[in-house]
């Protein structure tokens, strides 16, 4: 388990010195007292000198370059949404983590979560193979990752319990930065009954170190058919006197680390906190009704909500529907039997979200959606075609949703091939936004269809969209990978199948950073596993991936319309045409404020105002008003300064904006 060395952080282990706290007055005093001799100083400095000109000219000479961090013989990491498995220091140190399966055998072989660190001055991973984290008896998995800007990473999984407990979410702590040397920690709950794991944790670090996670809770008796619930769970890390990492101290809600959220019929759920404030955000797919006409669990009918906290996870905003897709409309298919008509909006949410909040705590969301039918085949049950698949963007600032990438294909385009079992044609949608001049990324994958394994599973390459306008146009995605099995129809071995991508939050030095799995069987063999790569790509940012040519515009709901007898459907305007709520202004204010939007066509409207518990201020507007342009003005006279938030409602969806006043 030995100590990784990063350059400058070599030297402090080797000379025992102690990492510090994340904590400006304990810093100081520390230094105060730890302070040394003018020659170690000396050593210090050109220690650093040389670690920042080998970094310097090692990024300059980066273009696009591919590194093991280490193997396993799963062929996936994540289910649903990816989370974060890769984030950069404030020194440039890459972290990764990853599930290393470490036998090949899927169901009863030894799994463990292992971390792996990047130097920038070498430009390699310190280690072959990585550090296992946790300490589960025989096995751990699905890991994410959150970092502090000075090194201090918390890794997420869940693991065995010891006592019989089942599965069970848990975060670690290393003893020092970059030493690989882990504290693992589970989330406390006491045992009742009915008995419950909590699986899948997504992990997210505030500005203040407060570390937020979110998991699934399911039952293992009952998997298939009984829905999940997520759970948000809040610790604070604990470090001794000399700076030891210690362990995690989590929140107590009731009986339970875990406080519950709401409950779903797919995996997915995402968490991101602020890097600027105490703002924490949730996401997650949600349908419509929990089970079907036949009472099988309802995994299609999604929309996405997302819960905000203002004050670091301790109160939480009331979840916001951001999609409402037009529900079916049943005496229309009752009148007309045009299925396709009368489904109303065709796109649904797949659980596969990714949030982040830029730099000016705007909270940016991408996520895939794919076809939805109501009423489909014999059986006229509603389902879902995964070969017909978008990825959209959508921020707090406008509420517009912009396609990031599509491949929108009837299944009979790929046949005979087809994709891997719940996964879509375009999917994992991965976040990440340059601190110097706010230019969005999105990283996806999208599958071949000339590529395939001799079982006749697709296989996927990662791309790259980039957003240089200021959230209204990406561009049409790039692929930055380019790998093609070189047999086709590729055998085991030979298949260069891309999996479970995931993006570090910020471009660092004019670099993205990515880290992902290339599965070397897509399905070929049966119970036969092969050894897969975990890889590190560093990519340059601005020379790699393409700003043009634009993604074309889209229709997020459809155009509402009268249906005839016949398939025949008006396609919706390829124009923007939906519900749209204005920037307040001025914003901040301290007399009044305006308060514009826009609607399709005439509606019922509601505009209210909150404070930042979500408790009613103000109704400003109660009534129905036409098609076009609209304002309200708010004079705030009983109301204190601070944050408010205007929630519009109307026929076409509800609409969400703060603002802030100073008295």
């Amino acid at each position: 388990m030995g100590c990784f060395p990063l350059c400058l952080r070599s030297l402090l282990c080797a000379t025992a010195f102690r990492a510090e706290k994340f904590s400006d007055k304990s810093y100081a005093a520390k230094i105060k007292r730890h302070s040394r001799k003018k020659s170690r100083e000396v050593i210090m400095k050109s220690v650093f000198r040389f670690a920042l000109i080998s970094f310097l000219l090692y990024d300059a000479a980066a273009f696009a370059q591919t590194y093991e961090a280490g193997t396993t013989y799963m062929s996936y990491q994540h289910v649903g949404s990816c989370g974060r498995m890769i984030a950069v220091d404030d020194s440039g140190f890459v972290h990764v983590v990853w599930t290393k399966l470490l036998t090949p055998d899927l169901l009863n072989g030894v799994r463990h979560v292992f971390y792996n660190l990047w130097d920038p001055g070498t430009g390699a991973f310190y280690s072959t193979n990585g550090n296992q984290v946790d300490n589960a008896p025989l096995r751990a998995g699905f890991a994410t990752l959150a970092l502090l800007g000075n090194g201090w990473v918390f890794p997420a999984f869940h693991l065995e319990v010891p006592d019989g407990m089942g599965l069970r979410s848990a975060a670690a702590i290393d003893l020092l930065p970059g030493m690989g040397i882990f504290t693992s920690v589970r989330v406390p709950n006491i045992f009742q009954e009915p008995f419950r794991e909590f699986l899948w944790p997504k992990i997210a670090v505030g500005h203040d170190s407060t570390l937020h996670m979110i998991s699934t809770e399911i039952n293992p008796d009952d998997y298939l058919f009984a829905p999940y619930r997520i759970f948000y769970s809040r610790g604070i890390p604990q470090w001794d006197d000399e700076g030891y990492g210690l362990g995690i101290e989590w929140s107590w809600f009731g009986f339970s680390g875990f406080q519950y959220v709401d409950t779903v019929t797919s995996i997915g759920a995402v968490i991101a906190a602020s890097r600027v404030s105490d703002r924490v955000a949730i996401a997650w797919a949600k349908p419509r009704h929990l089970r079907n006409a036949d009472s099988s669990l309802n995994k299609s009918d999604n929309d996405l909500y997302v819960q905000m906290s203002y004050d670091g996870g301790y109160n939480w905003s009331f979840p916001e529907n951001i999609t409402q897709f037009i529900p079916p409309d049943s005496e229309c298919y009752a009148e007309t039997g045009n299925a396709l008509c009368c489904t109303r909006d065709t796109l649904r949410v797949f659980p596969d979200v990714s949030l982040i909040f830029d730099q000016q705590d705007v909270l940016h969301i991408a996520f895939t959606t794919v076809g939805y039918y109501h009423w489909s085949g014999e059986t006229q049950q509603p389902s879902i075609q995964r070969t017909k698949a978008m990825i959209w963007h959508w921020n707090e600032g406008n509420h517009i949703f912009r396609p990031v990438a599509s491949s929108w294909l009837d299944s009979a385009a790929i046949a005979p091939h087809k994709l891997p079992t719940d996964h879509a044609m375009v999917e994992k949608p991965s976040l990440s936004v340059d601190p110097i001049n706010f230019y969005l990324y999105c990283t996806y994958l999208k599958y071949d269809t000339a590529a395939y394994s001799e079982a006749g599973i697709l296989n996927a390459d990662v791309f790259v969209s980039t957003n240089r306008y200021f959230g209204n146009n990406w561009s049409v995605g790039t692929n930055v990978a380019r790998t093609v099995p070189s047999i086709i129809p590729a055998p085991l071995g030979f298949n260069a199948n891309e999996q479970d991508v995931s993006a570090a939050e910020l471009i660092t030095g004019g670099n993205l950073h990515l880290f992902y799995l290339l599965d070397r069987d897509a399905g070929t063999s049966g119970d036969v596993v092969s050894l897969n790569s975990m890889y590190y790509r560093r990519i340059s940012a601005i020379d790699s991936i393409a700003a043009t040519p634009i993604m074309p515009a889209a229709a997020f709901h459809v155009e509402i319309v009268n249906c005839d007898s016949t398939d025949a459907v008006n396609p919706p305007s390829a124009s923007v045409n939906q519900l749209e709520l204005y920037s307040a202004y001025p914003n901040p204010f301290n007399s009044s404020t305006t308060m514009a939007f826009s609607l399709p066509q005439r509606s019922d409207v509601k505009l209210t105002v909150y404070d930042i518990l979500g408790r009613e201020m103000e109704e400003l507007l109660s009534g129905t008003l036409g098609g076009g342009l609209h304002s309200a003005v708010w004079n705030p006279r009983q109301a204190g300064s601070g944050i408010y938030f205007f929630r519009l409602q109307t026929a076409y969806g509800a609409r969400l904006q703060k603002v802030v006043y100073l008295r």
